[in-house]
C-alpha cells in the first residue's frame, strides 16, 4: 500500500493492459497527459495537487511494472516532462531475467494466444482505446488484432519437441551443423526447452554422440524436416546431468559476444531496442548470441545500417553470406 492506495492484482493488470494498448496503438506515441485522459483509472482521479502527485507516482510505477514484465517502452524526451512521448518499440519484448517456461506451460500459452482474438478484453482496455480514438490519434480499425500474444518459435520443430518433452518420448531429427550444409541424424532424449540469446533450443541426451559429449543442446532453427516422435520412453536427467547442461550452455553464451556499430535511429537501432542517449551517428552495441551463422542471416537484413566489429567468426559468416548472394545473382 502506497499513499493509501491498495493495489488489487486484477485492477493493476487491467490498467497495465490499457496503458500498453494505448501506447502500442498510437502511430506517434502518447504523452503522459494523453494517458491521464484516456486510462479510466487515471481520468477518475480528482484534479487536486495532492491527487495529481499521487497520480504521477502511480503512473511512473505502472511504467516501471510494464518494463519489468518485458514490455520495451521508450520515452522520446523533448525536455518537457509533460510533452515527452511514450512509444513502444515494435516487435520487441524481453523475457524477465531468470524467467523460464516448461514445455507444458509453453503449450498452454500457445493455446491461449490462439484464442485471444475471440475473447472480449477488459472494459478498461476498451475504454482506453475508445478515448484515444476520440483524440484523433488512432485509426478507426485499431484494436487488438495486431497485438495478439505470440510466442516466437522456431518453425515446425517446436511443437513436436515440446510435446515429446511433456510425454517423455525419444525423438529423431536431421540436424544441420553450423557453417555447413551437412545433415546428421540425431536421436535425442529431450529434457527441456530453453530460450537463450534470442534462440530456442532443446537440451537432452544424444544417443548418436559418444562419451562426455552425449548431453547436448540443439538449436531448433537448425532442425531440418519433420521431427519423429518414437514410442521409446526418454531417460530422465539426473541432477548432475541437468546442472552440467546448464553450465555448458552458460559457458557457451558467455564466450559468444557480438560487437556491432549501428546507425542511430535506423531500423537496426530499433530492432535491438537501443536507448543510447548520445548524438553520434553510430552506436556501439554488444550482446550474447548462440550461432554466428544464424545471427549473420539476421544482420544482413539491415545491410548498410550495421557494421560487424567482432568476433571474427561472425564477421566471416556475415561477409560470406553477401558473397553467396552476389554469386547467386551473377
Amino acid at each position: 500500500m502506497t499513499g493509501g492506495e491498495e493495489r488489487k492484482p486484477k485492477d493493476v493488470a487491467e490498467r497495465l493492459l490499457a496503458i500498453m494498448l494505448s501506447i502500442a496503438a498510437s502511430r506517434r506515441g502518447v504523452t503522459k497527459r494523453d494517458l491521464f485522459k484516456t486510462i479510466p483509472e487515471y481520468a477518475s482521479v480528482a484534479n487536486t495537487k495532492t491527487a495529481q502527485e499521487a497520480l504521477e507516482k502511480r503512473f511512473e510505477r505502472d511504467i516501471d511494472d510494464l518494463r519489468l514484465l518485458g514490455v520495451n517502452i521508450e520515452v522520446q524526451d523533448d525536455g518537457d516532462n509533460q510533452t515527452s512521448r511514450y512509444v513502444m518499440l515494435n516487435g520487441t519484448f524481453s523475457w524477465p531475467k531468470g524467467f523460464h517456461l516448461s514445455a507444458k506451460q509453453i503449450s498452454l500459452l500457445t493455446l491461449a494466444g490462439s484464442v485471444w482474438q475471440q475473447a472480449a478484453y477488459s472494459s478498461s482496455a476498451a475504454q482506453a482505446l475508445d478515448r484515444a480514438r476520440a483524440f484523433g490519434d488512432l485509426p478507426e480499425d485499431s484494436g487488438l488484432i495486431g497485438w495478439s500474444p505470440r510466442l516466437q518459435t522456431a518453425g515446425e520443430a517446436f511443437y513436436p519437441v515440446s510435446k515429446a518433452i511433456e510425454k517423455h518420448r525419444v525423438i529423431e531429427f536431421n540436424y544441420r551443423k553450423p557453417g555447413s550444409s551437412e545433415l546428421t541424424l540425431r536421436r535425442l532424449h529431450p529434457w527441456k526447452l530453453s530460450h537463450v540469446a534470442g534462440q530456442w533450443m532443446v537440451t537432452g541426451f544424444d544417443d548418436n554422440a559418444t562419451g562426455e559429449h552425449q548431453i547436448r543442446n540443439f538449436l531448433l532453427k537448425r532442425v531440418v524436416g519433420a521431427v519423429k516422435t518414437t514410442d521409446e520412453a526418454a531417460r530422465v536427467a539426473t541432477e548432475a546431468e541437468s546442472a552440467a547442461a546448464t553450465l555448458a550452455l552458460d559457458a557457451h553464451t558467455a564466450g559468444q559476444i557480438a560487437e556491432l556499430t549501428i546507425r542511430r535511429y535506423s531500423p537496426a537501432y530499433n530492432h535491438f531496442a537501443i536507448t543510447d542517449a548520445g548524438e553520434s551517428e553510430w552506436v556501439t552495441h554488444k550482446f550474447s548470441f548462440m550461432d554466428a551463422w544464424l545471427l549473420a542471416d539476421e544482420l544482413r537484413e539491415f545491410d548498410a545500417d550495421i557494421k560487424v566489429v567482432g568476433p571474427a567468426l561472425l564477421a566471416q559468416a556475415y561477409r560470406e553470406g553477401f558473397e553467396r548472394i552476389a554469386a547467386d545473382h551473377a
